[in-house]
């Protein structure tokens, strides 16, 4: 896999409904935030989701939101913002973090954006954190906001949507991979060690 540099903004949408109440073959993406902790506060795993590349399996698997929304320029540093659903715990976790948020305030977080692939009748990861944590900052122009009023187009629970922005950090190399196909994928660096 090549290590690119790319310069236009990337995004992604997906419909929450599909993602929680998934329909195989829908040829929609899937957006799984699998694991996020900010300053203290690390949000629990309790939405549960059909794993979209195991469709048939009788498991779910638990995440701690559902992704809606993901913009990215694609450049090392650079913010990635993300928008979603939690839960009703999740959101006051999210509230302490805001309330708390100072300039700078670390973050871990996993994910994958799952794409559908026509040819094939499956999904497979196309946008994704290859199962490893990646660390960031919040990013000032992109505080942590959290719905005061549930949403209503998934009732079996309450969830609230949220936004956030994360910018890479300049003290560790990371990596995002993106897929356009099951077969071609990409490795494009999200964070890079400042050189003295």
């Amino acid at each position: 896999m090549a290590e690119l540099d790319y310069a236009q903004d990337y995004a992604i949408e997906a419909n929450p409904s599909q993602t929680y109440e998934f329909e195989n073959g829908v040829p929609d993406y899937v957006g799984l935030l699998l694991a996020f902790s900010v300053g203290d506060e690390t949000l629990d795993v309790d939405i549960p989701v059909v794993n979209p590349e195991e469709p048939d399996s009788s498991k779910t698997i638990k995440v701690c939101a559902i992704l809606t929304q993901l913009t990215w320029n694609l450049k090392v540093g650079k913010t990635l913002y993300l928008q979603g659903r939690v839960s009703s715990n999740n959101r006051a976790k999210l509230l302490r973090s805001n309330i708390q948020e100072k300039q700078g305030t670390k973050t871990k977080f996993k994910l994958v954006w799952a794409q559908y692939h026509e040819p094939g009748n499956n999904y497979f990861k196309h946008f994704h954190t290859n199962d490893e944590d990646i660390e960031g900052e919040i990013d000032k122009t992109a505080p942590i906001w959290v719905a005061s009023k549930p949403a209503t187009d998934i009732t079996q629970f309450r969830n609230f949507d949220f936004s956030l922005g994360i910018k890479g950090v300049d003290t560790k190399d990371q990596n995002l991979h993106i897929a356009a196909t099951p077969t071609d994928k990409d490795v494009i660096a999200y964070s890079r060690i400042r050189q003295a």
